[in-house]
Order: C-alpha cells, then structure tokens, then sequence
C-alpha cells in the first residue's frame, strides 16, 4: 500500500493550513474531522458522539470544547440542541469555510488574530485556573484524610466535589467545615459519612457553612458574657452549644 492511499484511510484527518494558523491547530484538526463527518452525513446536520471525536481526534474534552468554542464564534460551525436529553448536533457552514479557505493571511483582518489571542489568552486564563483549583481539592483531600484518618485519593469521583464547592467558597470555609464535621462525628455512627461525598453536597455544605455562622454567632454571645436567659432570646436550640 502506498502512502497517499494509507493517508486517505479513515485513521488520518485531514486538516487545512490556513484554518490552523487563524484559529489553532486544535481547532482545524477538530474541523477536519467534523468536515468527514458531516460528508457522510451528505452535508446535513449531524449527531455525533464526544467520545468517538476524542477517538478520531486524539484531542481532550477540555481540547474539543475549546476548539468547538472558536469555530462557532468564528462562525464556521453551528450547535444545535435536539431530543431529551439534549444532544449535540453539529453543522459546518460551507460558505463561510470556503471564504476562510480561499483568504490568503495576509488578508486576514488584524481584528481576527486579536479576537483569536484573546479567546487563546482566555484559554490559558481557565486552563490554569482548573489547574489551581485540581491543587487546592487535592489539598482539602489530604486534610480530609489527616483529620478524619480516612484515606481518599485526588481522583475525580472525589475532587468534583471540592472544585465546585471553590467557585463560591475559600479552601479555608471547606477545611473549617471539616474540623466541625469531624468533630461532630468522629466515633460515632456519623463517621461513615466524614467522605467528600457527603461533606461537599452542594446542598448539604451550604447548612454547614451556616452552622458554622451560627455557632460563631453563639459563642461570641457566650465570650461576651451573656446569660443563658439572654441567649435564649435569640436562639431557640443551644443543644449544639455548652453554657
């Protein structure tokens, strides 16, 4: 077999030059195989799955969802939302790639490329950002398993938890809610649900947070020297609290 017909095999993707220096090579990889696709779906819109692009692809999701996100803003390609649950289908607009293809660069508008670096930087921006977050959850893991002598590792299942819960709140909030929970339950028949799990709910850790407001509130009334009595005013559950 020779090389052109091993290259027109489906195992290679065929990509353009011009397409990867104005949007990035993931995004002309992703193109070309979005291109193949729709080609075999006699140019009409198409379902595809995420899995099998990655296959085809060899890219990321994170990868994919960032070239995707340049080719519609470019106006190249379409997402459109059918069935329940909403799948992603997907349409290549063939006018406008073909503009794209028959523009030289030097007749690329300046406009273009500094749309393109800052939808890159932005990239780089929330790249790095999920980084820091993966290492402030492995952190807030290793401080679960000290506290609690539990032995979690930093995979996804786990640290899915502990990212979400870091848009809204400090690594700080997420141990000091820890230290209550362990507490709390340490030795009791609680201690099974001292698990990222259960700690970060998103429902579940908002009543925690709460309840550490509470009981802050409580025993600065306490600290101040208030009476039971006067306490009682204001709060009608002290079981969480000795006076």
């Amino acid at each position: 077999m020779g090389v052109l017909q091993l290259l027109a095999q489906d195992n290679f993707i065929t990509y353009s030059k011009v397409v990867a220096r104005k949007y990035g090579v993931n995004s002309a990889i992703l193109l070309g195989a979005l291109c193949s696709y729709q080609n075999s779906f006699k140019n009409q819109e198409f379902y595809k799955e995420q899995e099998k692009i990655k296959e085809d692809t060899c890219l990321s999701k994170y990868e994919i969802q960032q070239a995707l996100k340049v080719l519609v803003e470019a106006g190249i390609v379409k997402v459109i939302k059918k069935g329940l649950p909403a799948k992603n289908y997907y349409y290549i607009f063939d006018d406008k790639l073909s503009k794209i293809l028959t523009t030289s660069d030097k007749e690329i508008k300046p406009q273009e490329v500094e749309k393109l670096d800052h939808i890159n930087n932005n990239n780089t921006i929330n790249k790095n950002t999920n980084n820091n977050s993966n290492i402030i959850a492995e952190q807030v893991i290793t401080y679960l398993n000290e506290k609690a002598g539990t032995h979690f590792k930093p995979v996804d299942s786990n640290i899915k938890f502990i990212k979400a819960r870091l848009k809204d709140y400090t690594k700080e909030d997420l141990e000091a809610v820890i230290d209550k929970k362990v507490k709390e339950w340490k030795g009791t028949e609680m201690q099974m649900y001292l698990r990222p799990e259960t700690l970060f709910n998103a429902t579940k850790f908002e009543s925690y947070i709460n309840g550490l407001a509470t009981a802050g509130a409580k025993q600065n009334f306490i600290h101040n020297n208030y009476t039971k009595e006067q306490i009682n005013n204001l709060y009608s559950n002290l079981d969480e609290i000795e006076v």
